[in-house]
């Protein structure tokens, strides 16, 4: 099972890095009508640009602890293996190029979400809402979700 773990998590970090990859490269169009605009935003802090103005290094340090603590009460094993993956995919990024690479941003009907986020993100927010979803008690759905 933890093997299978593993390899899970490579081949999501391997996507990631793909996508980024694309996406640094080629300049991805935005199509009119469409949900998701491709914008390349080189990210120097982190959620949202927040602690821009901190060393790469501390970014690094405070990343690093954030997924210790997170990966000490996380027990399920989908939401630690997407922790895991997107953690993973943005470390690379900040230590190979001191930023984390973003491209995607939403807009829905008129409002376009003022954030730009990634693949790595995607995973960590799916975790998070499965761990959120797992542990409404006021829903009652905690032993009838099957994850």
């Amino acid at each position: 099972m933890q093997k299978a773990r593993y390899i899970w998590v490579a081949v999501l970090v391997v996507l990631d890095h793909i996508i980024k990859a694309y996406a640094m490269q080629h300049s991805l169009p935005s199509i009119p009508g469409h949900m998701i605009t491709w914008v390349l935003v080189k990210n120097q802090g982190v959620s949202f640009g927040a602690l821009s103005s901190i060393p790469p290094i501390m970014l690094i340090l405070l990343q690093i602890c954030v997924w210790v603590y997170i990966m000490q009460n996380v027990k399920d094993v989908l939401p630690s293996t997407l922790i895991t993956a997107g953690f993973l995919g943005n470390l690379i990024d900040r230590v190979f190029y001191t930023y984390i690479i973003d491209m995607i941003q939403l807009n829905v009907f008129s409002f376009t979400w003022p954030f730009v986020f990634n693949i790595a993100d995607i995973y960590i927010s799916i975790a998070a809402a499965i761990i959120l979803l797992k542990n409404l008690p006021l829903l009652n759905i905690r032993n009838k979700l099957v994850i």
